[in-house]
C-alpha cells in the first residue's frame, strides 16, 4: 500500500524535499535510520549474542506477560528527532510514515489480531499536548491492517510522573494502578495488538498487559515504533 505518508512531500528527518515516500525519508535519512535488525530478544528486542532467543535479563526475571512483539526502528541518531518532533514538536504527520514501517512489520510477524488498542495517556497529559501519540499510530496502522482500534477501552486513571530518567524498578512502582479496563465483555478472549510509541524498559507495556490479561484478555502482541537500546547491567 505505497501511500504519500509525509507533509508536502517534505522529508521528516532533515527536511528536504522528496518524491512521495511511504517511509517519509530521502535516501540520506533513509540509509542514517537506524533499523532494529540482528539477532534480538524475543521478549524484549534487545540485541543478545550466543545461543537462544531470550536474553539473560529477561530469562532472569522470568518474563512470559507478553506474547510477541516487534519495532522497526532503534531509538536513536535521526530517530530520536523525529519520533521527538512527533512526540513534543506537535508534527503529527509523522504518524503516517512511522506507521508505515510497523506495518512493515506486522506483515513480517503474520499475527491475527482481533482488536489494536494504544497505550493512553492520562487526562492532564492528553490535554498539555493536545493528542496522544500512540493512539495516532494505532489508527494509521489500523486503516492498513483492516483490524480496528479500540479507544476508552484501557484508561490511564492515575497521573504519574513521567518516566524519563527512571530505572526500570521505579518505573513499575511509578505505574502502579495507573491503567483500567472498561468494558471487558468486548475484548474478553481476543487477541490484542498494543500499540506505543518507544519501548524503553517496558514498564509501561507491561503494566498495560497484565491489566489486559487480567480481564480476560487471550494474547497481546506489543509493536512501538522504536526501541531504546539500554545498557548491559
Amino acid at each position: 500500500k505505497e501511500v504519500l505518508f509525509n507533509s508536502g512531500g517534505m522529508c521528516i528527518g532533515c527536511g528536504r524535499e522528496i518524491m512521495d515516500k511511504p517511509y517519509g525519508f530521502c535516501i540520506d535519512c533513509m540509509i542514517d535510520a537506524p533499523i532494529l535488525s540482528g539477532k534480538y530478544c524475543q521478549k524484549c528486542l534487545m540485541p543478545i549474542t550466543g545461543y537462544g532467543d531470550v536474553c539473560a535479563r529477561c530469562k532472569s526475571s522470568g518474563v512470559n506477560y507478553i506474547n510477541e512483539l516487534a519495532s522497526p526502528y532503534i531509538y536513536d541518531g535521526i530517530m530520536r528527532s523525529v519520533i521527538h518532533k512527533f512526540k513534543f514538536d506537535g508534527k503529527k504527520y509523522i504518524a503516517k510514515p512511522l506507521a508505515y514501517a510497523m506495518y512493515k512489520e506486522y506483515i513480517k510477524k503474520n499475527w491475527k489480531i482481533d482488536y489494536i488498542i494504544a497505550v493512553p495517556l492520562s487526562e492532564k497529559r492528553l490535554k498539555s499536548r493536545g493528542f496522544n501519540q500512540s493512539l495516532l499510530l494505532a489508527q494509521h496502522l489500523s486503516k492498513l491492517v483492516n483490524v480496528e482500534v479500540l479507544e476508552d477501552v484501557l484508561l490511564r486513571i492515575k497521573d504519574t510522573p513521567t518516566q524519563r530518567g527512571l530505572d526500570f524498578s521505579e518505573r513499575q512502582n511509578n505505574l502502579k494502578d495507573a491503567f483500567f479496563v472498561k468494558n471487558k465483555k468486548l475484548i474478553s478472549g481476543k487477541a490484542i495488538l498494543l500499540i506505543d510509541d518507544v519501548l524503553t524498559t517496558g514498564a509501561t507495556s507491561k503494566e498495560c498487559i497484565s491489566v489486559l490479561k487480567s480481564a480476560g484478555v487471550k494474547s497481546v502482541n506489543f509493536m512501538a515504533a522504536a526501541r531504546v537500546i539500554l545498557e548491559e547491567d
